[in-house]
């Protein structure tokens, strides 16, 4: 279920770019979505990212048919479904050989153009931390649960 999300609008205004969690952990799946889709698209990401370099992703974390372009790891979108939204999966990010502080990624759409936050890049940091509450932007009315996540051993 997508529970809570960022946007960032598109150049274009027609698409909206979302992720759910909101604030991911480590241990936790990140699903990306693009809303208002008219055609498909290839995530094009790395982690990591120091300025516009990004650090190539490992191999337990690239989603099984996914391909490379040099530190870039390519991965295709499922959809868009009937509503024009395209979706990806990515994580949990939490092998001890890449500590991965953020996800970073452009858009490549099948007509060959790209999104990619005015060439700046979008950028998810990624948390090491194990407290997390919910929901999580809470309005003044929400009864609010903190969540402390056990250490792994």
């Amino acid at each position: 279920m997508f529970l809570c999300a960022a946007g960032w609008a598109l150049a274009a205004g027609a698409a909206e770019i979302r992720h759910s969690p909101l604030y991911p952990g480590k241990d936790q799946e990140i699903q990306i979505e693009i809303r208002g889709a008219s055609q498909g698209a290839t995530l094009h990401w790395g982690v990591n990212a120091v300025g516009l370099e990004w650090e190539q992703p490992i191999p337990e974390y690239r989603p099984p048919g996914s391909g490379l372009e040099g530190v870039a790891v390519r991965t295709e979108m499922q959809g868009p479904d009937e509503r024009g939204t395209l979706r990806a999966r990515l994580g949990p990010f939490n092998h001890t050989n890449q500590p991965v502080r953020a996800l970073n990624f452009a858009i490549h759409w099948k007509d060959e153009t790209w999104s990619n936050k005015d060439e700046k890049n979008y950028n998810i940091p990624v948390s090491f931390g194990r407290i997390e509450t919910v929901p999580e932007q809470p309005t003044i009315n929400d009864r609010v649960v903190v969540r402390v996540r056990r250490a792994a051993p």
